[in-house]
């Protein structure tokens, strides 16, 4: 059997001072090939919420999507996808994102730190005046939200099968929440506006793998 796992998306940071604010990130996501026989006959699934923007008004942080799991921790078939981390203010970076497996080689879990690169796990964000662009693109995670840009509001990642991140806003563009499911929520700059918030994430479950 297949599972995609995807975590819920990042809310976005809120900077009125100047472009600082950066998007959530989107939600983790990993697509997994599981032995039927070896599960249990149940398996328990948790579906991550996504993470508020920061309220208008008030500068600072984002909140974080919440993680999403299947199977129960430390037995065969665990998945668990941190939850898409908040967008941070002031030139800030989000911290990386762990992904969780059950090992059946050692019998427990490992623990897989996935680093702030391009990936085909989640989309992640930077602010618009670091070095690069602001957002990346990703698989099978949620895209990542738009961050502040000098030239207006920036548009959020893409992703080929979670949503698309929120556009940032700036001097009066309007912001957008994530797409569901598990994008990241914009930013918002210079505005006395709500940044966006992350859109919940997802857990698909099937017996045939699906030829996309």
């Amino acid at each position: 059997m297949w599972v995609w796992c995807l975590s819920g998306g990042g809310g976005g940071a809120q900077d009125d001072l100047g472009y600082q604010a950066v998007g959530g990130f989107g939600g983790l996501g990993v697509y997994l090939r599981l032995d039927m026989d070896s599960l249990a006959s149940t398996q328990a699934i948790v579906i991550g919420a996504g993470g508020a923007g920061r309220n208008s008004g008030t500068d600072g942080d984002g909140t974080a999507g919440g993680d999403s799991t299947f199977g129960l921790t430390g037995t065969y078939g665990y998945i668990g996808c941190a939850g898409g981390s908040a967008g941070v203010q002031n030139d800030g970076i989000p911290a990386a994102m762990f992904l969780t497996l059950y090992n059946p080689a050692t019998s427990a879990n490992d623990a897989i730190s996935l680093a702030r690169t391009q990936n085909p796990f989640y989309g992640y964000s930077a602010d618009g005046l670091a070095a690069g662009s602001n957002v990346a693109t990703t698989i099978y995670g949620g895209g990542a939200g738009g961050s502040g840009q000098p030239s207006g509001s920036r548009a959020g990642g893409i992703s080929m099968w979670g949503g698309r991140g929120g556009f940032s806003e700036a001097d009066g563009n309007a912001r957008r929440n994530g797409g569901f499911p598990a994008g990241g929520g914009g930013s918002n700059d210079r505005n006395d506006g709500a940044a966006g918030d992350g859109a919940a994430g997802i857990v698909v479950v099937h017996t045939k793998r699906t030829v996309l």
